[in-house]
């Protein structure tokens, strides 16, 4: 509909307070229809609009609008809290990377060590309703974080970030290309990476 969502730091649009999060309609002004509440009292570091119209945020907020949701809630297209998007405890540590699948499965990375109280080291793919997906079958990075994450037409997953270690057991340095089961990639070979 050409309306634009921004999220940071910030706390207010213009003279209205808009904790991390606002919609700006296409000429500019503020969508005072958004109704966030009182928003997010922590960093929000990123938004996807989905085609079904609701919107992923993900950060490193622990609430939003007082609804507890540990680095990742689902917004209703009016800005209020999707209650049958299920994340349980959510993320221990902060999200920075989101893309969606074209089935609507969720790929995000961070530096988060778990998801809902299970080991998800710095990447995890959920299914449309926010519980986990374990059919993505990577142990994922042993440091540093994921901070993008973008697929490709063969449906690879192409990862990057500050992590410089291992990934299934792969020394991996900083940009890694799995197979679309979260697998590493055997046949892409960045030597030691950037």
């Amino acid at each position: 509909d050409g309306k634009i969502i921004i999220v940071g730091t910030f706390t207010k649009y213009g003279n209205t307070a808009v904790n991390r999060i606002a919609r700006m309609l296409p000429n500019g002004l503020l969508d005072t229809s958004f109704k966030i509440g009182i928003g997010s009292a922590l960093q929000i570091s990123k938004v996807r609009v989905l085609p079904n119209g609701k919107i992923l945020v993900v950060g490193n907020f622990t609430s939003f609008n007082e609804v507890v949701s540990n680095r990742i809630i689902m917004l209703n297209s009016d800005g209020s809290a999707d209650r049958d998007f299920n994340i349980g405890t959510g993320f221990d540590d902060n999200v920075s990377a989101i893309e969606v699948q074209p089935d609507g499965k969720i790929l995000l990375g961070g530096s988060f060590t778990s998801y809902n109280e299970i080991t998800a080291n710095r990447i995890v793919r959920l299914n449309p309703d926010g519980t986990r997906d374990f059919s993505f079958l990577g142990s994922g990075f042993s440091n540093g974080a994921v901070q993008v994450i973008k697929i490709d037409s063969a449906d690879n997953i192409m990862a990057g970030g500050s992590f410089n270690s291992r990934y299934d057991g792969v020394s991996v340095n900083r940009v890694v290309l799995l197979n679309s089961d979260g697998t590493i990639k055997p046949d892409f070979d960045t030597g030691t990476g950037p």
